[in-house]
């Protein structure tokens, strides 16, 4: 856009340079038309915990609520805590339209709704298959 001679800024006041105000427009329709995606998954990390008692979870869902994937390892944990700490990661997985696959023995992959999983859960039948089996 260049400098505007005296004459187009006295049209323009006055509504009468309309060849200039629907440029205007048309260019302003084109610049509202685009979409842009907030949630894109440009440099995603994946957080890995292993979690010791149910007071880690509160971090583990936060980065769910955050949109980040999760990866939780439970073999340390005794089982009651296990019980409860995926009892709990399941619930909040539920509410944010999320998806969680047992990936190994007590280790499971935890993913917002933007990221979906695909394969098939695993076979197991130790003594922790309880555990979303």
């Amino acid at each position: 856009m260049g400098v505007k001679s005296f004459w187009d800024n006295f049209l323009d006041f006055f509504g009468l340079n309309e060849e200039l105000v629907e440029t205007e427009d048309e260019n302003h329709l084109h610049s509202s038309q685009k979409i842009v995606s907030i949630h894109r998954t440009k440099g995603l990390k994946v957080s890995v915990y292993h979690p010791v008692s149910i007071d880690d979870v509160k971090i583990i869902v936060d980065d769910l609520k955050n949109r980040k994937p999760v990866v939780i390892n439970l073999e340390d944990v005794d089982l009651e805590t296990a019980r409860r700490i995926v009892d709990f990661i399941s619930g909040a997985i539920y509410g944010l339209d999320g998806n969680i696959k047992k990936v190994g023995e007590a280790v499971f992959l935890i993913t917002p709704n933007n990221i979906s999983i695909d394969g098939d859960s695993i076979e197991d039948n130790s003594e922790r298959s309880f555990l979303l089996s």
